[in-house]
């Protein structure tokens, strides 16, 4: 049997580590996690008039129906595989959360971090040998935003600084700059500057990026 190239790959990359392949069984379902509030709140100010801001915002997540096999006609295990899949869903020694991921492939987001929030499978879908080694199994993968608490914040504010700012920008006829600070990803630029999280395509172009998952912290972007 010839091995199969995966379709995407399951890269730990904080604290770094081995990928993992998968192969897609189907579609990627994209949405928002479900349970996160946002909304405007009025904030008084002594002796000025109250103002309105935003606060909260929901987190993006993917599920990803796959099989794993790194090569089943050859008997390859797979055991391994799973072992670090389900490590992935839990601190290391050491560590004070599980590790950050990145995903690529013929899936969306692929610009955005993420976290392993489940990995399931039943035994009816694994494939093993006599000995009973694990050779191919069909796993379910939900996977969270990571959106850390420095970056939250600035998400939770940017709806209404982001329409404020598109509509001065766009009245003014002027581009506005932005410098990439740590944990920076277009996604979470897009959605700060232009009020969405799906804009970042227009940040990429203005700025002529051929790998818009590479950013450097101080790198000066251009924001359309």
């Amino acid at each position: 049997m010839v091995h199969v190239r995966p379709d995407v790959l399951i890269i730990p990359i904080s604290p770094p580590g081995p990928p993992v392949g998968v192969h897609l069984t189907g579609s990627a379902t994209l949405g928002q996690v479900s349970g996160g509030s946002s909304g405007w709140q009025i904030v008084d100010r002594p002796r000025q008039y109250p103002a309105t801001q935003w606060y909260g915002g929901q987190l993006s997540q993917i599920v990803l129906a796959v099989t794993l096999d790194i090569d089943s006609g050859a008997g390859v295990s797979i055991q391994g595989y799973l072992d670090a899949i389900m490590s992935w869903t839990i601190a290391a020694a050491g560590q004070n959360r599980p590790p950050v991921l990145r995903l690529t492939g013929p899936i969306p987001a692929t610009d955005l971090r993420w976290v392993l929030y489940s990995a399931s499978w039943d035994d009816v879908s694994v494939i093993r040998n006599a000995k009973g080694v694990p050779l191919q199994a069909s796993i379910k993968l939900t996977f969270y935003e990571y959106r850390p608490l420095s970056q939250a914040s600035v998400a939770a504010a940017s709806p209404a600084k982001a329409a404020h700012a598109a509509r001065s920008g766009s009245a003014k006829g002027t581009t506005r700059h932005y410098t990439v600070r740590s944990g920076d990803t277009l996604s979470t630029i897009a959605a700060a500057l232009l009020g969405s999280y799906a804009d970042w395509p227009k940040i990429a172009k203005a700025n002529s990026l051929r790998d818009p998952n590479y950013l450097q912290v101080g790198q000066v972007l251009s924001i359309p």
